[in-house]
C-alpha cells in the first residue's frame, strides 16, 4: 500500500503530461467522473474548459515593498531600552485617604534602570524627585486632584521614555 502512495505522489509531482480533452460521465450509482480517459463502457460527453487569465506584464502591476531601511528611514528610529515603564500606584482616577496628604508612587519598569539613566517623577508639572529610586513618598500634598507621570532622562539629559500620566484626588480632612 506504501508503495502505491509513493509512486502517487511522485506521480502528482514529477507529471508533465497534459490533457488535450477533458471527458465527463456517469458511473452505475449516478455519480459524475472527470478524466481524460473514459472507460469503453460509458457514454462520455466532452466537457468545454474555460480559457485560462492570463495578465500581461504583472510584474510591473505592482511596486516591491521598501524595508524601512531601504527607505532611510532606520536611521530616524530610536532604539527602545525599555520594554515597560509605568507608574503601578497610585491607580488612575484613585481617590485616597490621606490626612497627612503622603502619598507613594511606585513605578514598574523592564529590564531595570541602567546605570547611565535617571528618574523623574513630577507632580501637577513640578519636578518632585530624581535618581533611580523606584518608589518615591510625596508628603503633604493638597486636598484635591493631582497628575503624575515619570520620565528616564538619558546620561545626556534627553528624555528616553515618558509613563502615561496618571490622575489621581487626595482626600483629606
Amino acid at each position: 500500500m506504501r508503495h502505491w502512495i509513493i509512486v502517487a505522489i511522485s506521480f502528482l509531482f514529477f507529471s508533465t503530461v497534459v490533457a488535450d480533452t477533458v471527458f465527463s460521465w456517469k458511473d452505475a450509482k449516478g455519480v459524475v467522473h472527470y478524466g481524460d480517459s473514459p472507460p469503453e463502457s460509458v457514454k462520455a460527453k466532452v466537457v468545454v474548459l474555460p480559457q485560462l487569465t492570463i495578465l500581461k506584464d504583472y510584474g510591473k502591476l505592482y511596486k516591491p515593498v521598501l524595508t524601512a531601511k531601504e527607505q532611510g528611514q532606520d536611521k530616524k528610529k530610536k532604539k527602545i531600552i525599555y520594554s515597560k515603564f509605568s507608574i503601578i500606584a497610585p491607580k488612575n482616577k484613585q481617590a485616597i485617604r490621606a490626612n497627612n496628604g503622603d502619598v507613594t508612587v511606585m513605578l514598574s519598569l523592564k529590564p531595570k534602570l541602567l546605570d547611565k539613566h535617571q528618574l523623574r517623577i513630577f507632580l501637577d508639572g513640578k519636578k518632585m524627585a530624581e535618581g533611580n529610586l523606584k518608589m518615591v513618598n510625596l508628603t503633604n500634598l493638597d486636598r484635591g486632584e493631582h497628575t503624575v507621570y515619570a520620565i528616564i532622562k538619558g546620561a545626556k539629559g534627553e528624555d528616553i521614555m515618558k509613563s502615561k500620566a496618571i490622575v489621581f484626588n487626595v482626600i483629606r480632612r
